[in-house]
């Protein structure tokens, strides 16, 4: 327990939040007893455009394996009918490579419409969040 807000601390110093146009998101990061809003930080995390696009993302946490586990992403269709859709999530280190990445399954988000998606997040072995240094989100349109 000690060591838990240094733990914090370096999550906070190390962990990113993106900024699309005028978009600002915070990060939660999830414990057992609920979410804990951390202060934002930046990080560049590009987000590929498209009709269906993202306006929030949300992280889980975990401070055991130092690794954010699932990303909860809400989706806004801004054309007038439905459109299909996969997200995908990718974090590299400093260097360009790929630390962790997961793809939603295929969703359909009615025309002017949100809907939220969770992706899990699959992580290179030996690679934590200390490692995360940028990202990308992309929605691919079917």
């Amino acid at each position: 327990m000690r060591g838990d807000w240094r733990r914090r601390l370096k999550l906070a110093a190390v962990v990113a939040v993106i900024a699309v146009a005028s978009l600002s998101i915070g990060i939660a990061i999830g414990q057992n007893q609920g979410f804990l809003l951390v202060k934002p930080f930046s990080a560049p995390i590009t987000v590929v455009e498209s009709d269906v696009r993202v306006i929030s993302l949300t992280y889980t946490y975990d401070p055991v394996a130092d690794r954010i586990t699932t990303v909860r992403v809400t989706l806004e269709n801004t054309a007038p009918s439905s459109r299909s859709c996969v997200v995908h999530i990718i974090l590299f280190d400093k260097d360009g490579n790929v630390i962790a990445q997961g793809s939603s399954s295929p969703v359909t988000v009615g025309g002017g419409s949100t809907q939220q998606v969770t992706i899990s997040l699959n992580w290179s072995p030996g690679k934590s969040v200390s490692d995360l240094a940028s990202g990308r989100v992309a929605v691919e349109q079917g």
